[in-house]
C-alpha cells in the first residue's frame, strides 16, 4: 500500500512531496503502534483506553449545563474541541464498552458500564453526529450478536422484542417520532447527505483522472498543477473512507488496503472482530483513520489488540471459561 502510494505521488499527484509526507505520517505510526501493541500480550489496552475515555465522558456529563463552553451552534461537544470530534469519541467509547461487556470481563462493573453507554448515546444525540450515533447503535447490536453469553435463538427473540418495543414507542410518543427525522438531516440540508455533494464531486474528479492508481494520498487534485513544495495548508476532505482510499489510491491501492485490513480482521477471531470493525464504521462519515493527530492512534491500538492473540486464544478475556474435564 505504501509503495503503491509513493509511485502514485510521483506519477499522478498534483502535490507529490506533500502526499508522501502525509503517507509517512500515517504509515509509520500505524506500523509502530500495531506492532508494539500486538507484541505486548501482558497489558489490557482496551481497559486502559476505557479508563481514560470514561473520565472524558463523565467530565462531559458534568459540563452539560455550561452551554457557552460545551456547545457549538447548538451541538454538544463535551470537553472536546468540536461536536464531530465528540461524535468519533462517543462512538469509539460505546464500541469498546460493548466489546468489554460482550467479552464478559466487566462482570463487577457491568451496571456502571451500561449506564456509561446510555450516557454516551444521549450525548451523541446532543452532538448531532449522525455517523457517531448510528455507528454506536450498530456496535451495541454487534456486541450483542457476537457475545457467547446467550444462545442464538434467545438472542433473536430478545432482539425482535426490543425492536418491536422501540417501534411502538416511536409510533405512540410524538416527541420521539418527531426527533428521529429531525436528527438525520444536517442543519440547512434540503435533502439527505446534501452536505456531502462537494466531497463526492472531488472524489469523482480524482477517480476520473487516474482510476487505477489515484491522485495522491490525502491531497487535493488540481488538473495541470505539479507542486513539489511541502505544504501544511493543503486540506483534503474526502468525506468517508471509501472516497479517501479509492479516490486517493485508486483501484490498486484500494485492493492493497482491503488486503491488509482484511488480514487484521481475519486474525482477530470472531469475538474481537468488533474491534476491527469500529475504526472502519466510524470512518464512513468522519475520516480520522489516517489522522494521527486525531483519533487514529486509538484505532491502531485496537488493530494491535486484534493481532495480539490468535483464534485459539480468543477466549483469553473470558474469566469464567468452562473447564473441560479430563478423561479418566
Amino acid at each position: 500500500f505504501v509503495i503503491s502510494n509513493v509511485l502514485t505521488a510521483f506519477l499522478a499527484s498534483s502535490y507529490p512531496v506533500t502526499a508522501i509526507f502525509k503517507l509517512v505520517s500515517y504509515s509509520v505510526p500505524f506500523y509502530a503502534v500495531v506492532k508494539a501493541v500486538g507484541d505486548d500480550t501482558d497489558f489490557d489496552y482496551i481497559e486502559y483506553m476505557l479508563s481514560w475515555f470514561t473520565i472524558v465522558l463523565l467530565a462531559g456529563v458534568v459540563a452539560i449545563p455550561v452551554g457557552s463552553l460545551n456547545y457549538v451552534n447548538g451541538d454538544f461537544q463535551g470537553i472536546l474541541l468540536h461536536p464531530n470530534t465528540f461524535g468519533l469519541f462517543g462512538a469509539v467509547y460505546v464500541g469498546l464498552a460493548s466489546y468489554q461487556l460482550a467479552s464478559g470481563k466487566d462482570v463487577d462493573s457491568k451496571v456502571f458500564r451500561i449506564i456509561c453507554i446510555a450516557l454516551a448515546l444521549v450525548m451523541l444525540y446532543m452532538s448531532k453526529s449522525r455517523t457517531g450515533m448510528f455507528s454506536a447503535l450498530i456496535f451495541v447490536a454487534a456486541a450483542y450478536v457476537l457475545s457467547d453469553r446467550m444462545q442464538i435463538a434467545p438472542k433473536i427473540v430478545l432482539g425482535i422484542i426490543v425492536v418491536a418495543i422501540g417501534v411502538i414507542y416511536l409510533r405512540l410518543v410524538p416527541e420521539l417520532s418527531d426527533a428521529v427525522p429531525k436528527f438525520i438531516p444536517k442543519r440547512g440540508e434540503t435533502r439527505l447527505l446534501e452536505s456531502r455533494d462537494a466531497m463526492r464531486e472531488d472524489f469523482e474528479a480524482s477517480y476520473a483522472a487516474n482510476p487505477l492508481f489515484g491522485t495522491g494520498f490525502l491531497v487535493p487534485f488540481s488538473e495541470g498543477v505539479r507542486d513539489y513544495s511541502l505544504s501544511f495548508n493543503l486540506v483534503a476532505e474526502p468525506g468517508n473512507l471509501i472516497y479517501a482510499v479509492v479516490g486517493n489510491s485508486g483501484i490498486v491501492g484500494t485492493i492493497l488496503f482491503v488486503l491488509y485490513i482484511g488480514y487484521i480482521a481475519l486474525c482477530s477471531g470472531r469475538r474481537k472482530l468488533l474491534l476491527a470493525v469500529i475504526p472502519l464504521m466510524i470512518s464512513m462519515g468522519e475520516v480520522a483513520f489516517f489522522s494521527t493527530n486525531n483519533m487514529a492512534v486509538w484505532y491502531y491500538v485496537m488493530y494491535g489488540v486484534c493481532l495480539a492473540y490468535d483464534r485459539e486464544n480468543e477466549n483469553l478475556y473470558i474469566e469464567d471459561e468452562q473447564q473441560v474435564p479430563e478423561n479418566t
